[in-house]
């Protein structure tokens, strides 16, 4: 039987940090996915097909000093 899958990636001076975690339900996923702080988040089905995605409004590595103090 095939798990429902979450991938994480989250930024850190400029480098991208991707991570898995695997489920037994998808409904398990989603909730994973919902409380996650994550840059970019994506949900994939036990057939492999993405079913969510969500992406955080800023990535704060991305930011520079000025805007920041602004």
């Amino acid at each position: 039987m095939s798990k429902h899958h979450v991938r994480k990636h989250h930024w850190t001076n400029g480098i991208l940090h991707t991570m898995e975690t695997f489920f037994d339900t998808l409904e398990e996923a989603m909730e994973h996915a919902r409380s996650s702080d994550a840059h970019t988040i994506k949900v994939y089905n036990s057939s492999g097909e993405m079913v969510h995605s969500q992406s955080s409004a800023v990535i704060p590595d991305q930011i520079s000093v000025r805007e920041t103090y602004a």
